[in-house]
């Protein structure tokens, strides 16, 4: 039986939830949209908790979801999304030893963050196998108003996605076997060399930049200072506008005679849109600083905010690249979705977050990114530091390999061995044990780590 996924996309005005039939052709069966309160979500984040479960029980009962089981996407400058590369481990060791070195990919305070990780692939080095890995992380506040809001509408969650791995996922998807993904570049499959895509999703409260590469993030950045509302709000106040008229105006849609996108609307937003494809121009330019960076192939404009007419040939002008619209049903087989053929590319720019939120779930014994606190690998535990002592001691002894006389190799080995076999007692402690039991654990595996540590 094929597995039914909804994925729900909550924006700054509007929630948005797309229902996926997954299979060789995933098949979009029913896609909705509800707005939503000014200021209930502000920067990608929920603010009113209320508010959004409120939307959310509208929806469902407007578009008649068929399930209550759902998947959410999550997209905040608090929300970090990279490819990181560690020894060749089993995950729930890769799990611990992340979580001990987390201050290193993550400008988050360890103690307030939430994270998880999704193997990719694996490669050779000079010290053995190592594992490439996407790893997600968040602050614990942007979580849980938006886990509390899909509980308090009546939904059960299957996992907290992020929105970077989502438009990957909808807009640059892994080609079939002797043909290339409509969301990628040709010539770029197979190996590392050729351009990947960029997508750029200009929503009202975020602007989320992803390079991508076969359904995979390579880097992302998501934008605060400037998006999609912040437009609309300049047009309004420079051309005397309610903000429902500006907002139409940007969009290009004429009202009672009204000219969309008459020059004054372009001057009026100008600052903001040099602004915001500014921001976009940065973010390239830091992800072409990163070692082992791809070519940029071109550039995909999706979300509300990427209608405002001219904002693709500005791109365009700045990167060198050639821009287009996205197209998130390009390898998406089409339900009964209530929608006019000719609406479809009107629906697309607000379709690509909540449908790649879908594609991402299913049964599977692959590990994808789950950042619900209770379930995230990221949840504080005994049993994960235990087992990061070990990982930490498998990253150490790497470094055993340059050692340069054997006998250093060689005692290194027996005190790695010595260590371990006190790990393995530790692990017999019954993880009910008392409290001078739970007390003294910590202290030791830090007397062991350390120990490790300076033996390096």
């Amino acid at each position: 039986m094929a597995d039914r996924v909804i994925g729900i996309d909550v924006g700054t005005n509007a929630v948005r939830a797309a229902e996926v039939v997954l299979g060789a052709t995933p098949r979009l069966v029913r896609f909705g949209q509800v707005g939503l309160p000014s200021g209930s979500v502000h920067e990608g984040e929920v603010v009113d908790v209320a508010a959004v479960a409120a939307a959310l029980r509208r929806l469902w009962a407007e578009a008649g979801f068929t399930s209550g089981r759902v998947r959410v996407g999550l997209a905040s400058a608090r929300v970090i999304v990279r490819v990181v590369e560690l020894p060749l481990l089993s995950d729930p060791d890769t799990t611990s030893t992340l979580g001990l070195q987390l201050a290193e990919y993550v400008p988050l305070a360890p103690e307030s963050t939430v994270f998880d990780f999704q193997p990719l692939d694996t490669v050779e080095s000079d010290e053995g196998p190592h594992r490439r890995l996407l790893l997600a992380a968040a602050h614990r506040d942007a979580v849980r108003p938006l886990v509390d809001a899909v509980a308090e509408a009546g939904l059960r969650l299957d996992a907290v996605d992020v929105i970077p791995a989502a438009l990957a996922r909808s807009l640059a998807p892994t080609p079939p076997p002797g043909g290339p993904g409509s969301g990628r570049v040709e010539g770029a499959e197979g190996g590392d060399e050729g351009p990947v895509d960029a997508i750029v999703s200009i929503g009202a409260g975020t602007t989320v930049v992803v390079v991508a590469r076969a359904a995979t993030p390579l880097f992302a950045r998501t934008v605060t200072s400037v998006a999609g509302r912040r437009v609309t709000e300049q047009i309004a106040a420079e051309l005397s506008l309610s903000s429902e008229e500006a907002e139409r105006r940007k969009r290009g849609v004429p009202d009672a005679g009204a000219e969309a996108h008459s020059p004054g609307v372009r001057v009026a937003a100008g600052p903001l849109t040099s602004e915001l494809v500014a921001e976009v121009v940065d973010s390239f330019a830091y992800y072409g600083g990163q070692p082992g960076a791809l070519s940029v192939g071109r550039v995909l404009l999706t979300g509300g905010g990427s209608l405002f007419e001219g904002l693709g040939e500005l791109l365009e002008a700045r990167l060198g690249l050639p821009v287009t619209a996205a197209d998130p049903l390009g390898d998406v087989e089409l339900g009964d979705l209530g929608f006019e053929p000719e609406d479809l590319p009107f629906l697309s720019p607000y379709l690509s977050a909540a449908l790649g939120v879908a594609l991402g779930g299913g049964r599977t014994k692959a590990k994808r990114i789950d950042l619900s606190p209770a379930r995230s690998s990221g949840r504080a535990s005994r049993r994960p530091l235990i087992a990061g002592a070990a990982a930490a001691l498998l990253l150490l002894g790497t470094g055993a390999f340059h050692l340069q006389r054997a006998g250093m190799i060689g005692s290194e080995q027996a005190a790695a061995a010595a260590i371990r076999a006190e790990i393995t007692a530790l692990r017999t402690v019954d993880a009910d044990a008392g409290a001078e039991s739970a007390e003294r654990t910590p202290a030791t595996l830090r007397q062991i780590i350390e120990s490790a540590r300076g033996r390096d």
